[in-house]
Parts: structure tokens; sequence; C-alpha cells
């Protein structure tokens, strides 16, 4: 699936005729869904993610990461648990998701995240700094994302909402919309 998916992007389904132009014998659907089903169930995708890791972390800490968002929409009519309808740059009134990617400052992924549609992209940013933490027991660690991403958005729960966001920039009151946010620490913007 990898190798079909490297040679001409497209949908699981195309797989079987891309690996035939290839001269490989095709599998079926079934099988490649039944797959990613047995790498699910296998744990490959904390596997892989360690793996990253290690090899980010083997020429020094990891200090720095950048988080970035995007969505995907599906031509399709009806929502789903995961697809839904939310806002869309593009104005699409589709089902989409939303994809957001932790990655440290050459670009390399770190962690990989998918939401509902119609969250809004400003609260993925807290769970996947949390659970990138909790999983490589990471103390402290800056991330940078664009404003949109850290604007808006502010983590409920007791003392949190003031503690969470910390404005860089000249004495004085407080701006309502700060800017040059960086999260840090366990899901804290500072």
């Amino acid at each position: 699936m990898v190798l079909a998916r490297l040679i001409e992007p497209s949908s699981k389904a195309q797989v079987p005729r891309v690996l035939g132009d290839l001269g490989l014998e095709p599998v079926s659907t079934r099988t490649l869904f039944r797959s990613l089903g047995r790498c699910g169930q296998r744990g490959y995708r904390e596997s892989l993610s360690g793996a990253l890791f290690e090899h980010v972390t083997a020429s020094g800490g990891l200090a720095l990461c950048l988080y970035d968002v995007t969505t995907l929409y599906f031509e399709a009519e009806r929502e789903d648990d995961l697809r839904r309808v939310g806002y869309s740059k593009d104005r699409r009134v589709d089902p989409q998701v939303i994809v957001g990617l932790l990655v440290d400052r050459r670009g390399f992924p770190l962690r990989i995240g998918c939401w509902e549609g119609n969250k809004a992209e400003t609260a993925t940013i807290i769970p996947i700094a949390e659970a990138f933490q909790a999983a490589h027991g990471i103390a402290e660690l800056v991330i940078v994302a664009g404003r949109r991403h850290a604007l808006g958005h502010q983590p409920d729960g007791p003392g949190r909402r003031e503690a969470a966001v910390h404005h860089r920039g000249p004495p004085g009151p407080r701006p309502r919309r700060p800017g040059g946010l960086l999260p840090l620490g366990r899901g804290r913007l500072h």
C-alpha cells in the first residue's frame, strides 16, 4: 500500500490497480483493510512514533517543535462520527476531518492527530502536545504554531484559563487577542 501511494497518491480502492500496473500481484481491497486493522491491533503506529522520536533525539535533545493543522474534505453526502461539516477556509459544505501534524525544527514528523471536522483548529494543539509529552516522557517543550492555532481557545478547567496564556509583548494590560504565543510545557501556552 505504501509503495502504491508513493507512486500514485490515490485512494485505497486504487491500490490493486496501481500494483497491477507495476506488474506486481494485486491484492483485494478487503485484504488491504484487514491488514490495516491488524496494524492498529498490533500497535504499529506507536512503534513507528517511537522510532521517529528516537531518530530525532539521537543527535541531541528535542527543544522545539512546529505544529500546523489542515482540513481534508470528503465528497460524501452524509456525516459520520469523524467526518463532520465544519469551518472551511474554502467555504465547502462537505464533511471533513481536521489533521494536525507536529514536526521537529527540520520538518521531520513526530506525531499526527485527527479530529472531527467540526472541531475548532485551535482546540487541537493542547491534546497533541499533551499526548506527545506523555508518550515520550517530556517535561518541557516549546511548540510554535500559527496565530490561528493558538488564539481563540483557552483550555477550560480550574485555574487553567488564566495560567495557560502569557503574552510576550510590551508592558501594560494584556490585549484581548495576544499575538506571538508559544505553547510551552504540558500543554500550556506561554
